[in-house]
C-alpha cells in the first residue's frame, strides 16, 4: 500500500515537472481539434495549410506552469501564553495518578434496594 501511495505521488510530481499544455482549435466558435501535449503548436486554419489566415479561428493554449522553487514557506505563527498555560494544566493533570481517601468511604451494603416500579411509576400489565 505503501509502495502504491510512493509511485502516486511520484508520478504526480513528474507529471506536474512536464509542463503539460492543453491546446484547443475553434473555427467560427466550434471546437475543431482538443489535443493535450508538452510543447503545443499553432494550428492550420481548419486543418487547410493553403487557406489564408481567417479572423474567424482563434487557437487557445491552457499550460499547467509549476513552481521551481522548492524552497521552506514560511508564515508567522504566533502562540497566545493562555493556551500555553492552559494546555500544560491539562496535559500534567492527566499525568498524576487519581488518589482516594479510604477513611471517607462509606459502607452502601446494608441499604434497601428501592422499588424501581413505585420509584419510576412504571406497572407491568
Amino acid at each position: 500500500m505503501k509502495q502504491l501511495l510512493s509511485i502516486t505521488m511520484l508520478l504526480f510530481f513528474f507529471l506536474g515537472q512536464v509542463n503539460l499544455s492543453w491546446a484547443k482549435h475553434y473555427c467560427q466558435d466550434i471546437l475543431i481539434t482538443s489535443e493535450v501535449s508538452i510543447a503545443p503548436e499553432k494550428s492550420d486554419c481548419c486543418g487547410d495549410e493553403s487557406a489564408k489566415i481567417i479572423e474567424c479561428c482563434e487557437d487557445q493554449i491552457t499550460t499547467a506552469d509549476s513552481d521551481d522553487h522548492f524552497s521552506k514557506s514560511e508564515f508567522p505563527f504566533s502562540v497566545s501564553p493562555d493556551f500555553v498555560l492552559a494546555y500544560t494544566l491539562t496535559f500534567f493533570c492527566m499525568l498524576i495518578p487519581e488518589t482516594t481517601d479510604s477513611h471517607h468511604q462509606t459502607d452502601h451494603g446494608n441499604l434497601p434496594i428501592p422499588d424501581f416500579q413505585l420509584l419510576y411509576q412504571s406497572f407491568l400489565i
